[in-house]
C-alpha cells in the first residue's frame, strides 16, 4: 500500500495546533506518524513510514 497525502500550509497549521512546538522541518514527519498509526489501528499492519508521502505546498 502506498499513501500520499497533500496539505496546503494553513492546512498543517491546522492539524499540528498552535500548541506544539516543533520546528516546521519536522512536520511532514509527524504527519507521516501520525497516518502511520492510524492505519495501523485500523487494520493495515504491514504499512511502513517510507509507504506514506507527505506534500506540503503553499
Amino acid at each position: 500500500m502506498k499513501v500520499t497525502i497533500e496539505m496546503n500550509n494553513k492546512e498543517v497549521q491546522e492539524y499540528i495546533g498552535g500548541d506544539y512546538l516543533s520546528p516546521e522541518f519536522e512536520y511532514q514527519s509527524l504527519i507521516q506518524n501520525d497516518a502511520k498509526v492510524i492505519l495501523e489501528n485500523s487494520g493495515f499492519q504491514g504499512i511502513e513510514t517510507g509507504d506514506i508521502t507527505v506534500t506540503i505546498h503553499d
